[in-house]
């Protein structure tokens, strides 16, 4: 069997770098999640604790606030869907992920910049549009991108589970965010999800950065000749050309 041109002991060392460099990059999207969902308190919640304003003796306001959390909801599900479908077309994981939290960041920037919600509900409900636009979308191509570029069923299979438990971890803190103290304006859960998306920029160009790299030195060895014909080695191996 042809010995492989890429030394098993680096190769070994990036596979694992490469898994957890995943699962802290799944720990940041989790934590928007139920971040952003508890932040919907700050529309259909209590009426004292929300920046839109209602009488909860009239049914028709309290139902009305409640109606307001759908469309976002709605555009997060329609964009999901089409922006994974754009991702799988340009065959490009990372640029639409750091496209889709420039549009969270610009959400939150929204919401950290109202001073008075309270007075000025409409601003608070685009950013939350925005938030939502850009959180939902990139969670999907989060939770599906080591499932690319991870090969082997065993070390995928460990590569998803490291991913969902460290994720889970940044849930938990994500639910700590909103407090009632801090309502309307919820300074530091906005603040906290603004410095998260910012992370999750660093942290997808630092994948994006390795794997075009490691492609990029798996093509020249091809190109030299430097071809290996031997037993399969999942992503280890040299044939193999992660996507990014």
């Amino acid at each position: 069997m042809e010995e492989c041109p890429f030394g098993s002991y680096r190769l070994q060392s990036l596979a694992v770098w490469h898994v957890l460099s995943y699962a802290v990059f799944a720990a940041l999207h989790p934590l928007l999640v139920p971040a952003y969902d508890h932040f919907r308190t700050g529309i259909q919640g209590k009426r004292d604790k929300s920046f839109i304003k209602y009488d909860e003796a009239d049914t028709s306001q309290a139902s009305a606030a409640q109606l307001l959390t759908i469309p976002p909801y709605a555009l997060a599900s329609v964009l999901t869907v089409s922006v994974a479908v754009f991702s799988e077309r340009i065959k490009r994981r990372a640029v639409v992920i750091v496209g889709c939290a420039i549009v969270a960041i610009i959400g939150y920037i929204i919401l950290l910049t109202n001073e008075n919600p309270t007075k000025r509900p409409g601003v608070s409900y685009v950013g939350t549009f925005f938030a939502a636009a850009g959180i939902y979308p990139a969670v999907a191509l989060a939770l599906s991108w080591p499932a690319n570029n991870v090969s082997g069923q065993t070390k995928r299979a460990t590569a998803n589970a490291l991913q969902i438990t460290i994720g889970n971890l940044g849930a938990v803190i994500g639910t700590q965010l909103y407090r009632p103290k801090t309502s309307p304006r919820y300074v530091l859960g906005h603040s906290v999800a603004l410095g998260y998306l910012c992370a999750n920029i660093l942290v997808t160009l630092t994948l994006l950065f390795v794997l075009r790299r490691d492609n990029r030195k798996r093509d020249e060895a091809a190109a030299r000749g430097d071809l290996y014909d031997g037993e399969y080695l999942g992503d280890e191996d040299p044939r193999w050309r992660y996507a990014y």
